[in-house]
């Protein structure tokens, strides 16, 4: 196939999926589900069979659009049951209560001891500072969320006024 051939189908093919990402909102780019994951990569092929040639255009755009319109009504119906919702993404996990781990949910998403550290630690957090966390989830987008014990929390202006009742007192 000649090279401009190629250029040609390579563009048209990122200006269709541009589209279609673009329709289905930011949101859902950002926070990629195990569903987007699997999406990604059935178009990533039909792309690879439509620059190849190997898929025509016709085919390329009704796979295409097919599997967008499935994500599209797969996300309606994620938002209109949780339990659909929790069957497409998941649910998060708590793998560490009160600075604890959870043996069962750390087996269960299969993440050892020196993930969970390093997860902490782009918290912020070293292995010493493990009692300050209350509660460590690991979301249905990969990401890991720290909520940190009352005591340890950052002092916020709005705690002015308690510490200042503190210091009245002493």
């Amino acid at each position: 196939m000649h090279p401009t051939h190629i250029a040609v189908r390579a563009l048209a093919a990122f200006l269709f999926l541009l589209i279609l990402l673009r329709l289905s909102g930011k949101r859902a780019v950002a926070q990629a589900s195990p569903f987007d994951f699997v999406l990604a990569l059935i178009l990533g092929e039909l792309v690879d069979k439509f620059l190849t040639a190997r898929v025509e255009a016709r085919q390329f755009l009704v796979a295409a659009g097919t599997l967008s319109l499935v994500h599209g009504f797969t996300s309606v119906a994620s938002h209109a049951s949780h339990a659909f919702a929790r069957f497409v993404e998941g649910e998060p996990v708590v793998f560490q209560r009160g600075g604890v781990p959870i043996p069962a949910a750390l087996r269960g998403e299969r993440l050892s001891g020196g993930e969970v550290q390093e997860m902490l630690r782009h918290h912020g957090l070293d292995p010493t500072d493990a009692d300050e966390v209350a509660e460590a989830r690991l979301e249905t987008s990969g990401h890991v969320s720290v909520t940190a014990q009352g005591w340890a929390r950052e002092a916020q202006k709005s705690d002015a006024p308690r510490v200042r009742a503190l210091r009245t007192r002493t």
